[in-house]
């Protein structure tokens, strides 16, 4: 909705109109906001009323930020949530009474977020539909001549959120043309996207087109392996046996290589790469690797841990050995033999060395660690994580070692991303406000970085001829291919842990959903909806293959427990 919503501005600027522009903040933007906020929220609560204990541990702002994200994709007003709790109006001045509770700290942080986002001109991605549709709201004659023989058709949307369903009406109440392209998943008790556009009876303008797809039934195979560690080659196997003309799959006609696409899971696909390389499929990463998922951010966090660790002789040595450190150029044998112990000790054994490859890479691991010790703003976070990978001679690498070119490739666009990342933090105007100056240490540090790493993603390989596409994640929206294997199709893994927000229970979205005083015109899903819309993208994902679904599960994890077939296999099948 980013490209919509800066279209829709600059259009409406064009027709003569004075739109407030917002600038979107990125994620790890957010991740630095909400943890300012929150270090606010902890300075009001004092010791007389102090948040809930889990709200200091490091995986609670990703829980908040993803809590707040819901409620501004709902267009939740934060008014709302404070009636939900009783509280008739919230207090701008003096501690919040209900800031010992969870979903007291969510509500003082959701009217605090917002605040802060308008005062400093920023917007979070959640509510781009709805700030585009208050611009079009606010700036009419300039809406009318921005629209004027346009046509929208919003594609591949399973549902709405309410800010975009409002977002779409609002486009058909002005009488532009809209169209709305959906799977059909044919799953009872699941709202989706035509449902939720309920048109007034009193409209007028063109009729809103809703056009789904068909539901006709497709083959499904099930390929199971005894354990967790085993899938991969059990389905590089399958694949290599049925361009063979055998296997389990041999009673299918073989679609080549490019017709085939697998799906696994962030974490596994590294290894469905390796098994597919081990049997000299070809193949290539469709979608781009999280930087957490790559080589030079697995490097960082040896860094850290060594560090931490006290710069032990063999976890040291491991690292030093790395190549994004000195490779084979550090004599890791005599190492052994000498078994250095602790920063001094390190640093003199390393500038005995003829090549100083190492004791350089030592002085930039040093220096990272540092920095994530003694803190610093985002800004010299990020710096600090450039110098430590920059220092890395990735042409000598490729050089001496074609097989290290995907490698190679991989640290220089881990290496590329952080340098837009500190460029964007540079020139953008306006910046994220006082969050940008707030220092930050240890685990805040890291936990910035990793944010940051785990949302941004290195660019996808570039095609090649006759290759399996590999997937780390969902596929985009329109994404087919004769055959699609879904991966770790388990009950862990389909529907997974479902529970109840511990920031919002179901008991109080009920009253948010218009069940009680403070109910809101959104609807933010139950726990049960969450397990539908759970089930609807997996029959999605199931209608990836056009001619043929294969499910990949194995029977048991790495620790040899049971792990159970996703019971969506049996409705969808149904």
């Amino acid at each position: 909705m980013s490209e919509f919503y800066r279209k829709t501005l600059s259009g409406l600027e064009e027709a003569g109109a004075r739109p407030k522009w917002r600038r979107q903040v990125d994620p790890p933007d957010h991740w630095a906001i909400l943890s300012f906020l929150l270090d606010r929220a902890f300075e009001e609560a004092g010791t007389a009323n102090p948040p809930p204990p889990g709200a200091r541990m490091p995986g609670f702002v990703p829980l908040l930020g993803e809590q707040l994200r819901e409620l501004l994709r709902e267009e939740t007003a934060p008014g709302a949530l404070g009636l939900s709790l009783g509280c008739a109006s919230c207090r701008e001045a003096g501690p919040c009474p209900r800031l010992s509770t969870p979903e007291g700290l969510l509500c003082r942080l959701f009217h605090a977020y917002e605040r802060y986002l308008s005062d400093n001109g920023l917007a979070d991605s959640a509510a781009l539909p709805t700030l585009a549709r208050e611009a079009l709201e606010d700036h009419p004659e300039a809406a009318k001549a921005f629209l004027a023989g346009k046509r929208f058709v919003f594609t591949g949307f399973l549902s709405f959120t309410h800010g975009q369903a409002a977002l779409v009406l609002h486009l058909d109440r002005l009488g532009v043309p809209v169209s709305v392209l959906k799977p059909s998943v044919g799953l009872p008790g699941f709202v989706d996207a035509i449902d939720q556009l309920v048109l007034p009876p009193d409209r007028s303008g063109p009729a809103l087109e809703l056009v789904p797809s068909g539901e006709e039934p497709f083959p499904a195979f099930e390929l199971s392996s005894g354990a967790a560690q085993l899938e991969p080659d059990t389905v590089a196997r399958s694949l290599a046996l049925w361009r063979a003309g055998e296997g389990p799959l041999a009673k299918f006609p073989f679609p080549g290589w490019d017709g085939i696409a697998i799906q696994s899971s962030i974490s596994e696909a590294g290894r469905f790469a390796a098994a597919l390389g081990r049997y000299r499929i070809p193949y290539r990463l469709a979608d781009g690797l999280p930087v957490a998922a790559t080589a030079p951010w697995a490097y960082a966090v040896a860094v850290l841990e060594a560090a931490g660790a006290g710069w032990q002789p063999l976890e040291t040595a491991a690292l030093l050995a790395d190549p994004l450190a000195a490779g084979d150029r550090f004599p890791l044998g005599e190492a052994r033999k000498t078994f250095p112990q602790g920063e001094a000790a390190w640093r003199k054994f390393l500038e005995a060395l003829p090549d100083p490859a190492a004791a350089r890479a030592f002085s930039r691991a040093a220096a990272f660690s540092r920095v994530i010790e003694e803190g610093g703003g985002p800004a010299t976070l990020l710096e600090s994580l450039k110098q430590l990978w920059e220092g890395a001679e990735l042409s000598g690498l490729a050089e001496s070692d074609p097989q290290l070119d995907p490698f190679v490739r991989q640290a220089a666009e881990a290496c590329r991303e952080v340098d837009r990342k500190i460029l964007l933090e540079k020139e953008r105007v306006p910046s994220i406000g006082p969050a940008r100056e707030r220092v930050l240490r240890r685990g805040e540090a890291r936990a910035y970085l990793s944010e940051w790493a785990e949302e941004t993603s290195v660019r996808p390989e570039p095609p090649l001829v006759n290759a399996l596409a590999l997937f780390g994640g969902p596929p985009p929206v329109l994404f087919s291919r004769p055959c699609f294997v879904l991966a770790g199709a388990t009950a862990k893994a389909w529907p997974g842990a479902l529970k109840e927000s511990p920031l919002l229970q179901d008991s109080v979205r009920m009253v948010l959903n218009g069940e009680g005083p403070g109910g809101s015109a959104g609807r933010l899903p139950l726990m049960a909806d969450r397990r539908l819309q759970r089930e609807a993208l997996f029959r999605r994902l199931l209608a990836a293959g056009e001619k043929l679904a294969v499910l990949s599960r194995a029977e048991g994890d790495e620790q040899g427990r049971p792990l159970e077939r996703t019971p969506f296999w049996e409705t969808a099948a149904e």
